[in-house]
């Protein structure tokens, strides 16, 4: 005898055994007598085994197959169709919300974006028409160097400069600045090459435009600390410096 059929639910075992019966097939089934006990054991929880003889093995097999085959397939249950539409309507919903809640936070940003630039360009726009008004006069013409980075200033009548300011490119922070007379001779000078709000050096010249002193402040704490004294063809004569930082140059302060 060969085992054909195994299950624990008993109502596909008599299909089975109908089945057999039907075509002939002769057939013992083990486990059936224990169904009396569904009573006091779960329900399906006893196992039943079919068995034909060896000669109705392939038989048997044939017609179990032949008889699932043609059973029909469960119905499916519609609920869990209806749960999934439910919940792919759902998702649509919620796509269309964030959906709705991004383009709000992009219109916002968008919005706060266009006044931050309008802000810049009203600025930009006072900046440059205070630029224009302070280059503007009756006794002034200003003319500015794109190579350079300088301003010059003429007298609008004698066409004479009478002042260079040169800046940095970077932050527009005067670098220099040289003043000359109406023989355009250069008279007086500053510089600026730490980029603070104040100059720290400057120089005086003559009639001739020769040195004769130069102030420097090497602390950068917007108090001159040395103080060169230049004779009348241009050489060092004194150097300051302020020791004890009273702002002022005594004779006991000169170094060479």
């Amino acid at each position: 005898m060969k085992l054909i059929y195994t299950s624990t639910d008993y109502t596909k075992i008599k299909v089975i055994e109908s089945a057999l019966a039907a075509n002939q097939v002769k057939f013992i089934t083990k486990g059936e007598d224990l169904d009396v006990l569904n009573a006091m054991i779960p329900r399906h929880s006893n196992l039943i085994e079919i068995y034909v003889s060896d000669q109705d093995y392939s038989k048997a097999l044939e017609i179990i197959e032949n008889g699932s085959a043609l059973e029909d397939s469960p119905e499916e249950d519609p609920f869990p169709t209806q749960r999934y539409n439910r919940y792919r309507e759902l998702t649509k919903l919620n796509a269309k919300k964030d959906t709705k809640f991004l383009l709000t936070i992009i219109s916002a940003v968008l919005f706060i974006s266009n006044l931050y630039f309008l802000l810049l360009y009203t600025l930009e726009k006072d900046k440059f028409q205070k630029y224009k008004n302070s280059m503007e006069s009756e006794l002034y013409d200003y003319v500015f160097d794109e190579d350079s980075y300088c301003t010059s200033t003429l007298y609008k009548k004698m066409r004479k400069v009478i002042q260079i300011s040169c800046y940095d490119k970077e932050t527009d922070q005067i670098l220099s600045q040289k003043n000359y007379d109406q023989s355009e001779i250069l008279t007086y000078e500053s510089f600026n090459p730490y980029l603070l709000d104040f100059f720290t050096i400057q120089r005086s010249y003559d009639i001739n435009g020769i040195k004769t002193a130069e102030f420097a402040d090497n602390d950068q704490d917007g108090e001159f600390d040395e103080y060169i004294i230049f004779d009348q063809k241009g050489s060092k004569v004194k150097r300051y410096l302020d020791k004890n930082r009273d702002h002022r140059f005594d004779e006991s302060e000169i170094v060479d």
